[in-house]
């Protein structure tokens, strides 16, 4: 009988161990594995300000790397031809690693040339893979972005009649346009941004009565819907999603002369600003990324010199503020 209680005993501890050794080993993986955010800012370089006979279109040379934040410096990897100011023209691709740019192999634009819209796929090595335009094209393509949902690329094709949604289709060494939308209400390259989430497409135009801007959503297979209308004589640009909180930040003014960040809230359309006036803007945005891991916005601008400027989301605060050589363009994070 003693000796029965006393194995007893020792079982019951043995499975009170062996329980709590598996706690600790189910438990210990969690903890050492927790997912830590991380990102790392892509972009490109153009000269400031751009050599004598360069226009917007024109053939412009560019170099593609790893922006430090905490420097402002770029760490190059390749050097293109790009197409020049304004444009949000390059995108990083996480299905691939690799970093996807608009770019022009043609003419200068405005000296009498022909443009040769190419889309060039730049490797962390540095190896360039270029996309020609089939069959050529008199438009521009800008506001290149990648659909991370149905791993597609779009961008806005510009023209002196009616700007396009366009889904780009690449292969080989070419690549084909096909419009997803016609719209005349975009009316720049830096308007137009998509949820990571949903693979949704949001685009701003123009209220025509009270010259106010107009938030549009495009959902995957659907038809556009107004979201937001912002009040009279108030202008948003440079819009980008947050998946963090699932609304639109951009840039906001209701002068031309100041302009401040301002986020759009989806549920409710309503905007809201933040904030100080952002110094020395004054409407030259040549790109911006928002950045979901730190929760700053990154804005390169240039107006007597270039700046690549930080801001935290919530509040809109300017963290930092530094003059660059060089205008970044194409701002694009990776997580």
């Amino acid at each position: 009988m003693g000796n029965t209680t006393f194995m007893k005993k020792i079982e019951l501890k043995a499975i009170a161990i062996a329980t709590i050794m598996a706690v600790l080993a189910s438990c210990t993986p969690d903890v050492a594995e927790m997912p830590t955010c991380s990102s790392t800012l892509h972009g490109y370089s153009a000269a400031y300000p751009l050599p004598a006979g360069i226009a917007t279109r024109d053939v412009v040379p560019c170099s593609y790397g790893i922006i430090n934040t905490t420097t402002a410096g770029i760490s190059t990897v390749a050097g293109f031809t790009g197409t020049g100011q304004y444009r949000q023209n390059g995108v990083y691709n996480p299905d691939d690693g690799c970093y996807y740019v608009l770019g022009n192999t043609g003419t200068p634009y405005f000296t009498g040339g022909t443009p040769g819209y190419t889309i060039f796929k730049i490797s962390s090595s540095g190896a360039i893979t270029s996309y020609g335009k089939v069959g050529g094209d008199s438009c521009g393509y800008f506001s290149l972005n990648y659909d991370e949902v149905h791993d597609k690329f779009f961008a806005v094709r510009m023209s002196s009649v009616q700007n396009e949604l366009c889904e780009l289709t690449l292969s080989g060494t070419t690549f084909t346009s096909s419009p997803v939308l016609s719209a005349g209400s975009i009316v720049s390259a830096l308007y137009f941004t998509i949820d990571q989430n949903t693979g949704d497409k949001y685009y701003t135009g123009v209220n025509p009565s009270t010259f106010s801007t107009t938030l549009y959503k495009l959902p995957w297979g659907g038809s556009a819907t107004l979201v937001s209308t912002a009040p009279a004589n108030v202008y948003v640009l440079a819009i980008n999603y947050n998946t963090n909180d699932d609304n639109i930040y951009g840039i906001r003014t209701n002068d031309s002369v100041n302009f401040k960040l301002a986020r759009i809230d989806l549920s409710t359309g309503t905007h809201t600003e933040l904030g100080a006036v952002i110094p020395g803007l004054e409407g030259r945005v040549y790109s911006i990324a928002l950045d979901r891991c730190s929760d700053k916005i990154y804005i390169s601008t240039g107006n007597s010199v270039a700046q690549l400027m930080q801001f935290d989301i919530a509040t809109g605060a300017l963290l930092r503020n530094d003059t660059v050589s060089s205008i970044y363009q194409g701002l694009s994070v990776q997580y």
